[in-house]
């Protein structure tokens, strides 16, 4: 993905981060939002899944993510919050070591007349020091719990040999 914020976040190379070697990262010692710019469409009646890696380098603020909703692919908001309700996680102090976040949305998360959504973040927010980085962003449409039915589990759900003999409790 790409992010959106000019002067407050960039892209940066790391040696230590646990997917990969870029990440996004906010400026230094203030709150900045990142924003992927890719829309995705969603279907409102499906779950989805935000998961990414998260740490603080000094930093002092609070992490909120969000999947900013929209009534369009060309950026017209959802009406509460500027589209960007609920906050998953809201207000949790950033972490000083690499963490992972994973978060759901579903029916009961969705505006009115939401039909895309971007992943939005507010990195160190209310921080005065340090900054915050982003690596691995992922949005997820959830499997369905109709892959279990009345305790079976479809055979065609799992891979080849993917079960040995005296694991299963």
């Amino acid at each position: 993905g790409t992010a959106d914020g000019p002067g407050v976040i960039a892209f940066a190379t790391v040696s230590d981060a646990p997917v990969g070697t870029t990440v996004i990262r906010s400026a230094s010692s203030v709150a900045a939002y990142a924003k992927d710019l890719k829309y995705y469409p969603i279907d409102t009646t499906k779950n989805y899944r935000v998961r990414f890696w998260v740490r603080g380098v000094g930093a002092d603020g609070i992490l909120h993510q969000d999947l900013q909703q929209y009534t369009d692919n060309v950026g017209t908001t959802c009406a509460t919050n500027g589209g960007r309700s609920p906050y998953k996680p809201s207000g949790v102090a950033t972490p000083s070591g690499w963490t992972e976040f994973s978060n759901q949305w579903g029916p009961g998360d969705w505006q009115a007349g939401v039909k895309f959504v971007r992943m939005d973040w507010l990195l160190n927010y209310s921080g005065t020091t340090g900054y915050v980085e982003i690596c691995n962003p992922r949005f997820e449409e959830m499997a369905s719990a109709d892959l279990i039915v009345d305790g079976a589990i479809t055979a065609n759900k799992i891979a080849a040999n993917a079960i040995a003999v005296g694991s299963a409790a």
